[in-house]
């Protein structure tokens, strides 16, 4: 199958087995998990320091067919003080990395209509 493959101008590799895990080798789900966490980190920090949005410009904001990232964060931010019915001037960053779940979320709006 390799071989008919490399005949049709296909450049193929072939990914030797890593070998015996090794306590100075760092695993790739090692590296996946702090990449996430530093990423989730940055998203968290970015919500944080977004403009704080009136509910009109908000109203605005989610209308546009594009948005930047910078307005998406404050979206994130005023929907985040919206739902908890706090003002996002009181937004942590500990707030949001606890609380900032779309899931989460969704299930406080759900046991605050109860």
């Amino acid at each position: 199958m390799v071989d008919f493959l490399r005949k049709a101008g296909m450049i193929i590799s072939i990914i030797e087995p890593i070998p015996k895990y090794d306590e100075n080798v760092t695993s790739l789900s090692q590296v996946v998990k702090l990449n996430s966490a530093t990423i989730k980190a940055e998203e968290i920090s970015a919500i944080t320091n977004a403009n704080i949005l009136d509910h009109e410009t908000a109203e605005l904001l989610e209308s546009k067919s594009k948005k930047t990232l910078e307005e998406i964060r404050s979206l994130d931010r005023h929907h985040i003080a919206d739902c908890y019915e706090i003002s996002s001037e009181s937004l942590t960053e500990e707030f949001i990395s606890k609380y900032g779940n779309y899931n989460y979320m969704k299930w406080f709006r759900a046991y605050r209509q109860l």
